[in-house]
């Protein structure tokens, strides 16, 4: 295994680790490089007792991090977040009445080079066509 372990392996085997520890309440969720080992053969991964050792202090705020997404209670009148809104509740945004304009094309035919063609717009690519 590389030396580089992607941050969404770490997720996926805190998230196998945390869901061995489901029933154990915070302060005992307790849990050991034997436990971590034993949730890397569930997943078919493969670490070094280094890597093992390195990764501990991680999955242990993941672990608490989880326990406090958990604590979060809301109630099925709460739709899902089905897209971002950064705008503070009660704000509009401007509305635009603006229409699209674009540029006409610079370049009408096809170059003699046709290593040219890489370094045209798309609007001028699309007027080829």
């Amino acid at each position: 295994m590389s030396r580089f372990i992607p941050k969404t392996t770490l997720l996926v085997l805190a998230a196998a680790l945390t869901g061995i520890l489901v029933g154990a309440a915070a302060k005992d969720a307790v849990f050991t490089k034997a436990d971590v080992a034993s949730a890397q053969k569930l997943l078919g991964l493969s670490f070094t007792d280094a890597e093992l050792d390195s990764m501990m202090d991680d999955l242990a705020s993941n672990l608490e991090s989880y326990e406090s997404l958990r604590g979060v209670r809301l109630a099925n009148s709460v739709p899902p977040s089905l897209r971002f809104e950064p705008l503070p509740m009660g704000v509009t945004p401007p509305s635009r009445d603006d229409k699209l304009v674009t540029n006409p094309p610079v370049h009408r035919e096809v170059p003699a080079n046709f290593e040219e063609l890489a370094f045209y717009s798309v609007r001028d690519l699309a007027e080829l066509i």
